[in-house]
């Protein structure tokens, strides 16, 4: 049974590296996209900040 409780630790802690990996790589899209949205030609940026919503 002790076997089983260390391959579980191993492959819970693969999968926590895994998907912290994972989250980095999605937040830096994230930024990267959006930096893509702003550098585009013709893109109206001003409806998607923040604050700026017609009242």
């Amino acid at each position: 049974m002790e076997t089983m409780g260390l391959l579980g630790f191993v492959f819970g802690l693969s999968g926590l590296s895994f998907s912290l990996t994972a989250m980095g790589q999605v937040s830096s899209l994230k930024s990267e996209f959006e930096e893509f949205k702003k550098n585009m030609p013709g893109s109206d940026t001003s409806k998607n900040q923040p604050g700026s919503e017609d009242k």
